[in-house]
């Protein structure tokens, strides 16, 4: 075999491993390309479409994670609960549930109790006899003719 063969098999593997095992964690500011990048502290996923800078500070990192691979846990999760089902955590998530819901009914008809107690009590000072816009009051004229002894509505 000549040098110029092994030379090829060698590039050829170099280049197979890089490929294998591409970088996985990137720092903010680093050039990247396209793909999409999560941050594992905040949960933000950034789309490159193109090359360029992560944004953030040196200190951030983020996985180069394409989003099939958020299948694997979802996945997993199914799994473990249609295993754990049929043993009994089925009957608990609803008792569970069904407490919650009885402990949220009597908070809230006790909130609703308490506010009606505190507005009953609760002085508004509106009386509907009286009118302040229309002038003098026609009761009143009313009054003053019947006691004159005009029964004239005019």
């Amino acid at each position: 075999m000549d040098t110029a063969g092994v030379k090829n098999e060698v590039a050829e593997s170099i280049a197979l491993w890089e490929r294998r095992h591409k970088m996985f964690l990137y720092k903010g500011w680093q050039k990247v390309e396209k793909g999409t990048y999560w941050e594992p502290d905040t949960g933000n996923r950034i789309v490159m479409k193109d090359y360029g800078l992560l944004p953030a500070n040196r200190k951030e990192w983020y996985f180069k994670l394409p989003e099939s691979y958020l299948l694997i846990p979802a996945c997993v999760i199914g799994l473990a609960v249609s295993i754990a089902m049929p043993y009994g955590i089925g009957l608990a998530i609803i008792a569970f549930i069904c407490a919650l819901y009885k402990i949220l009914f009597a908070l809230t008809s006790e909130c609703e109790e308490l506010l009606g107690r505190l507005l009953a009590n609760i002085f508004i000072g509106y009386r509907p006899n009286i009118s302040f816009f229309s002038g003098s009051s026609k009761k009143k004229r009313y009054i003053k003719k019947k006691i004159k002894g005009n029964w004239d509505n005019s």
